[in-house]
């Protein structure tokens, strides 16, 4: 199911990863206009002229803010299983930060945004 994804809910989730140490370059929230097309217009301090473009992607797919929003604690990743010598089954399973499993499921995801405010 897909999420709507809004201006103030994607705000929600940059200060989440604010509050955790992640320090956005070129957004600064009381510049922000709009946002369409995957795109944050950005405006001059004075509100004048556009300042810059800057795409959500280059934001959510940046290691600094997945490491401060979703923390680098272990987590299972990948369940195994193999017969051992003497024909039995064992279990194990392999971890790793939580960052890396969101991350990687939101670039294969098929809509980044919905899986970044489903996950957040």
């Amino acid at each position: 199911m897909k999420t709507k994804v809004t201006r103030d809910k994607l705000l929600e989730i940059f200060q989440k990863a604010s509050d955790n140490g992640w320090s956005p370059n070129s957004l600064q929230h009381n510049t922000w206009l709009s946002l369409q097309d995957k795109r944050i217009t950005l405006l001059d301090e004075d509100a004048s002229s556009i300042r810059d473009l800057v795409s959500v992607d280059s934001i959510i797919f940046d290691m600094h803010f997945a490491i401060a929003l979703w923390g680098i604690d272990l987590i299972p990743n990948h369940w195994y299983a193999t017969v051992e010598e003497k024909g039995e089954w064992v279990k194990y399973y392999t971890t790793s930060p939580a960052w890396t499993k969101h991350l990687q499921h939101m670039v294969i995801s098929e809509d980044s945004l919905s899986y970044l405010l489903e996950n957040a």
